[in-house]
Parts: C-alpha cells; structure tokens; sequence
C-alpha cells in the first residue's frame, strides 16, 4: 500500500486513533486542573503540551505519507510517542532528581541521536530499524551517564526501563516493514 492509499479507508482508523488520543491527552489535564488542585496547569503548559502532540502526530503523518505498512504505522506511533514521553516526563518531572537537575539535558541527546539518524537515513524501514536500536543504546548510555552523574537509582531505572524497550519495539516493528518492503 502507498502512502496514497494509506489516507483512504484502511488509514482512516489509525488516523482517528492518533488524533483522537492526542485530543484525550490534552484533555485530561483539563479536566484534572478543574478537580484538583495538585494539577495547577496555566496556559503556557497546554500551549507546549499542545505543540509537543502536535509535533509528534505531525511526524507520525508524515511517516505515514511514505507508506501504508501497518508495520511502519505502528513504529512510527511508538517512535513518536516514546518521543513525546521522554519529553514529557523529563520536563514534567526530571528522569534524574527534579526536572530542574541539568542532568536531565542528557536524555535529549538521545531524542538528537534518533532525529538526524533517522534523516540520515531518509527515514526508510531498515535504516529506521538501525535508527531505533542505536536511539535504545542512546537512552542506557544517557542513563548509565545521568546515574554517574547523579546517583539516583530510581531515576536510572525509570529512564532506562520504561523507554529502552520501546524503542527496541520500534526497531523490532521498523525490521518488519523493511522485510514487507523486500517481500
């Protein structure tokens, strides 16, 4: 399937699903900020939360634009909301002691390593699989340093454990695409 025929029928619910989770995202602190005052949110954090989703479902569409591959759809979702994650959790709270710790500005230099990899390699299923598995030894070695940098244990596992597999999932799913597109 092209990317073309991606935008037809078949793309339409991936689509829906993409879009319409970024909308409940954004709606959750909404509604969080109204119940409770622990989630005070102002207008600047849903305006960079907002850009953020936007950016990461913009890139998702465009992955889609280059194919129709359910293989390549699904990398790319998990690719982009590992991003936004990563993102997210480290500005919210910090990987490594608090979001203010400049140890954390490590974990954005894996977010670097998997963008101009991934425009090194024109954004193609198995250059995206070699991309992804790199960006998973990326998030160790930025963990493994914020660790010798700032002994919090809790920090290292959280970064380490809850983002290295996925972007190994993205890799394992970006081979699969680059296997559908040899078949």
């Amino acid at each position: 399937m092209t990317g073309e025929a991606w935008t037809g029928g078949g793309g339409q619910g991936w689509r829906m699903a993409v879009w319409g989770g970024a909308a409940a995202l954004m709606m959750a602190p909404a509604v969080a900020t109204q119940v409770s005052d622990e989630m005070a949110w102002d207008s600047a954090d849903f305006l960079l939360v907002g850009l953020m989703l936007l950016a990461a479902c913009g890139a998702w569409e465009l992955a889609m634009r280059r194919t129709g591959s359910w293989a390549y759809s699904a990398a790319a979702i998990v690719a982009a909301g590992t991003a936004f994650l990563l993102v997210l959790v480290n500005g919210a709270v910090g990987l490594v002691g608090s979001e203010n710790d400049p140890v954390n500005l490590v974990f954005f230099g894996v977010l670097a390593c998997a963008l101009g990899a991934a425009i090194a390699v024109r954004f193609r299923a198995e250059g995206m699989a070699r991309t992804m598995a790199v960006t998973a030894g990326a998030q160790a070695a930025a963990g493994a340093l914020a660790l010798a940098m700032v002994p919090d244990l809790e920090g290292f596992l959280v970064g380490t454990a809850l983002f290295f597999p996925l972007w190994l999932i993205s890799a394992w799913l970006f081979a699969r695409a680059a296997r559908e597109d040899r078949a």
